[in-house]
């Protein structure tokens, strides 16, 4: 999150012209979707809602808003699924990611992996560069988002601590051989 560098007393500006990082409400945990480190990735995404956010660059200085879908977003691990890394109310700001997801928000969770494609015509993409969009998941891929899946049933967890009395004492304490001898030394 952005730091407050105001030098104003008292908080918030007076002046509702812009808006302060530091005062952006909660949207996701700074995670990026779309870097290099997410390129190709397998990722399981739960589509949550739309939402109107202020435009990026000049359309944004001048007051536009843009949609964007907020999803939850898991990054498969695809050797141990149960490890993958989760991020919650992500904004997809890529069209054709979100194009993928939006109608499936409040209704099923999509997955696919992250690609980031040449667009030679420069049609797809404002800078006639590059964009993201997902690529269809196929069976291996599909095993792996289950795996996860199954991980996260509470029911299903191996290696779980005993409660208490689960060791035949009826949930008392007794004492240790620590106090028992202790006992036996102050006697002497």
């Amino acid at each position: 999150m952005a730091k407050n560098k105001s030098k104003k007393k008292g908080g918030s500006p007076t002046d509702d012209e812009f808006a302060k990082p530091s005062d952006a409400p909660a949207g996701g945990d700074g995670w990026a979707l779309a870097s290099d480190d997410t390129r190709g990735r397998l990722m399981l995404f739960t589509p949550l809602r739309e939402e109107e956010v202020p435009a990026y660059g000049k359309a944004g200085q001048n007051g536009e808003k843009q949609k964007i879908v907020v999803a939850d977003v898991v990054v498969l691990n695809e050797k141990k699924p149960g490890k993958s890394e989760e991020h919650e109310e992500v904004y997809v700001f890529q069209r054709y990611v979100q194009g993928a997801l939006r109608g499936y928000i409040g209704e099923r969770r999509v997955l696919g992996r992250l690609q980031n494609t040449e667009d030679t015509t420069g049609q797809k993409s404002a800078g006639g560069g590059y964009y993201w969009e997902l690529e269809d998941a196929d069976a291996d891929d599909i095993k792996v988002a289950r795996a996860y899946l199954e991980s996260l049933d509470p029911f299903a967890q191996k290696g779980a601590k005993k409660g208490k009395g689960d060791d035949g004492s009826g949930g008392k304490k007794s004492k240790g051989k620590a106090e028992k001898s202790g006992k036996k030394k102050s006697k002497k």
